[in-house]
Order: structure tokens, then C-alpha cells, then sequence
């Protein structure tokens, strides 16, 4: 499949981020990031089974304003995969155990985006991100709720994780999601019409004081998830429907 954000679609994003630049409450000290493009692994644009990873936003790639170079940034950024991030520790972690793998070697297995698509940041601490809010919210929500419904169409063989809260759960996971299935770990989960399970759990970072015992038990949760659907492929019948 084609990549969600195409060159007319990056050019939308251009325009939403000068809307927002022009309606900043607060210039001096909130900034407003380049759009961000998500890596998509080659493997999953072909329809292979992989991992679809989605934060919450990202203080974006300073100030590159083409397609190609936002491609290129965000593919830098998921391969470094920095030690440093507990984001990053944790999605090489899950990634490996799953997919059987060294990272780079699954890394086109796995993809890495974001539910808002322009991100702020503190012009302080340009390298510190915040959560858009207020008007840099809700001028971006319509465009990245679109963009993200042709992810998840992307992702339609993929194990998708949304890390962290956000704008757009709700509106992917409805009421119809599960919480009671993985509720010792304040999991969602909700299957797909193909049985590919899209999973919400809290961001790594919020799990500090037991960071260990949490991670693991994650990891043995989404690899669960993702080895029965991807047996379910092959074997060409729907896994829980």
C-alpha cells in the first residue's frame, strides 16, 4: 500500500501548521514543529504481518518543510532507537521479543507514528515536547484523525499499540473495546474484523518506579496478541473475530 501521508496530504499539513503559527496564544514560549511523518516499515506496506507502534505527538524535525525530509528524520529517529528514551528502550524491547530479531533486522516489521501529527514544544527547551492543547489541538484533530483512519488501513495486518493517551483512542477503540481482558495491567484491547488486535496501554515513561516488571509483562502481552494473529494469517482463518 501507498504510505498515509502523500505529497497533497503533507501539503494540508503545511497549511494547518501556519494556521497554528498565526493563532499561537503564546509565541515566546510555545513553539510549533514541523510535521511529522511516520515510519512505516517496508515489509508492512506489503501487507507482512508487523507491529504498528503510535505515540502521542513529538516536537517534530525542526524546521524541514518537505515530505522527503520528514520521511528521512523519522526513519533517522527510529533507527537510532535511542537507549535514552524510555519510548525508544521499550519499543526496541517488544520489537525484538516478538519479531524474534535485532532490531535492525525487524525494523522494516515495525512501524512508528504519532495521533497528532504537528507537534509543540517548549522554546526554552526545544528538545523537551508537549502535548498539543487548546487551539494547537483542535486546529490539527480533523486532518489527523483522517490521516490516521488510512493508517489503520495500512495497518489492517498489524498488531497496532497506542502508547499513551490521546485525542483519537476513543474514537478508534469505541465501546466496544475490551478492558477486562488485561485490566491487572490497565490494558484495552479490541479485535478487528480480520482478528489483528489494536492495543492501548499507558506510555512507558509513566512506568519509572517498576519499570522492569512492567515492561516484561507487556512485552509478554503484545507478543502473545501478535504470534496467535500472525498464526491465524498462515494459516489463513481469523483469529477472534
Amino acid at each position: 500500500m501507498d504510505h498515509p501521508i502523500d505529497r497533497k496530504t503533507f501539503s494540508k499539513l503545511l497549511s494547518v501548521r501556519v494556521g497554528m503559527q498565526k493563532e499561537n496564544p503564546n509565541p515566546k514560549n510555545v513553539g510549533i514543529a514541523s510535521p511529522f511523518v511516520p515510519w512505516i516499515g517496508p515489509e508492512i506496506l506489503k501487507g507482512v504481518p508487523g507491529i504498528y507502534f503510535v505515540g502521542i505527538a513529538t516536537y517534530g524535525c525542526g524546521e524541514n518543510r518537505t515530505l522527503d525530509g520528514c520521511l528521512a528524520f523519522s526513519k533517522e529517529i527510529a533507527t537510532e532507537a535511542s537507549p535514552r528514551s524510555h519510548f525508544w528502550r521499550y519499543l526496541r524491547t517488544v520489537a525484538e521479543a516478538t519479531l524474534g530479531e535485532e532490531y535492525l533486522k525487524c525494523q522494516s516489521k515495525i512501524a512508528w507514528s504519532n495521533q497528532y501529527k504537528i507537534g509543540i514544544f517548549n522554546c526554552a527547551n526545544p528538545n523537551q515536547p508537549l502535548n498539543p492543547y487548546g487551539v494547537y489541538k483542535r486546529l490539527q484533530l480533523p486532518l489527523c484523525q483522517s490521516i490516521l483512519k488510512r493508517e489503520l488501513r495500512v495497518a489492517r495486518r498489524c498488531a497496532v499499540v497506542f502508547l499513551g493517551d490521546g485525542p483519537l483512542i476513543d474514537a478508534v477503540l469505541g465501546e466496544d473495546c475490551d478492558r477486562k481482558r488485561y485490566q491487572n495491567l490497565g490494558v484495552w484491547i479490541k479485535y478487528r474484523e480480520n482478528g489483528a488486535p489494536i492495543i492501548y496501554q499507558d506510555h512507558p515513561a509513566r512506568w519509572r518506579s517498576k519499570q522492569r516488571e512492567c515492561v516484561q509483562a507487556h512485552v509478554k502481552l503484545i507478543k502473545s496478541e501478535f504470534l496467535a494473529f500472525r498464526a491465524a494469517c498462515q494459516a489463513g482463518v481469523p483469529h477472534r473475530i
